[in-house]
């Protein structure tokens, strides 16, 4: 079952999702405010990739799993296995063995570069490179 609401404000998002966590506060505010630099094809900008952590059932400290360990503390990394999942290139298992596997410190066995790869094929415009962002500014 999904947190968010429409009537939820942005700081009511980044609150629900993050549940007091102080890493995943700070990934989804970068969501938001990066999301749609690297995602171009994301008809909600940097809500996209939060509304899909939301459909995953990843809040917290889970958040900063994902960033941290599973996509190597890069935000269109982690944007872009979001998005591989909702282009169905993974798995919600596959993202959920990763994190619970980086809990536990195991190795991490979902292949991050297909993913991404697979991703950037489908999507030419995204972003993988932080200085792509500030290319247009």
């Amino acid at each position: 079952m999904t947190r968010l609401g429409l009537a939820d404000s942005v700081q009511d998002v980044i609150f629900k999702m993050s549940e007091g966590n102080p890493e995943g506060l700070a990934v989804c505010a970068e969501m938001f405010a990066k999301g749609s630099e690297i995602d171009l094809d994301s008809a909600l900008g940097g809500l996209g990739s939060v509304l899909q952590l939301d459909t995953l059932g990843i809040y917290g400290s889970n958040i900063w799993l994902l960033f941290k360990d599973v996509c190597g503390q890069s935000l269109p990394t982690t944007i872009a296995v979001l998005r591989a999942y909702q282009l169905g290139f993974i798995s919600e298992d596959d993202i959920w063995g990763a994190i619970r596997a980086a809990e536990t410190g195991q190795p991490i066995i979902l292949d991050v570069f297909t993913a991404v790869s697979q991703v950037k094929k489908r999507l030419p415009s995204f972003r993988l490179v932080e200085e792509e962002c500030h290319e247009d500014a």
